[in-house]
This record gives structure tokens, C-alpha cells and sequence, in this order.
């Protein structure tokens, strides 16, 4: 059986997707403004923002190998980021992720 990864790893690990998913998405929106829905790069663009359900079952996994790896070190923001509170402007209160 393989070890896993140390808890160091996994946080290193959960900062960079977070990283990456943070810079894709901020990507995808910029291209999303700049050409048009009918273009090469926006259908390419579509296909290419699908992968987020994979990016998401590999950050899925991660968590669960992290809990049974380091149960006593184990927090799910590690991998999910921090919840924050952001208040809309009739005073309702959502949770939004922070990276």
C-alpha cells in the first residue's frame, strides 16, 4: 500500500488548485466579455470550463484521503477555502468560498 502524502504535502497540494482554480475562472470570465458566444475561442473555452467537474472530483478526493490520512489535523477549508459571510443589499447574508 502507497503512503499518501504528508499533511504538509496535501496543504501545499490545496493551495495550488485553489490557485489554479481561481486564475482559470478569472480567465474564463475575461475571455467571456472580450469575443463573442459564437467564436472558436469561446466554444473551446466551454469545452475546456467542462473539466471543472473533473478539477472538482480530484479536489473531492483529496479531501476524503486528507481526512483518513490526518483525521486529527483534518479541516475541510484546506482544500474548500474559508466561508465568508457577504451581505446583499436587502440584508440577507450568503456564504460565499474564499480562496
Amino acid at each position: 500500500m502507497k503512503p499518501g502524502l504528508s499533511f504538509e504535502r496535501h496543504t501545499e497540494i490545496a493551495e495550488r488548485l485553489k490557485a489554479i482554480s481561481a486564475e482559470l475562472n478569472l480567465l474564463a470570465v475575461e475571455l467571456g466579455h472580450a469575443y463573442p458566444k459564437n467564436s472558436d475561442c469561446a466554444r473551446v473555452l466551454k469545452n475546456f470550463m467542462s473539466l471543472g467537474g473533473a478539477f472538482n472530483l480530484l479536489r473531492l478526493d483529496l479531501d476524503r484521503r486528507l481526512a483518513c490520512e490526518h483525521p486529527d489535523k483534518f479541516d475541510p477549508e484546506i482544500y474548500y477555502g474559508k466561508a465568508r459571510e457577504k451581505e446583499k443589499a436587502d440584508g440577507q447574508i450568503l456564504l460565499t468560498e474564499k480562496t
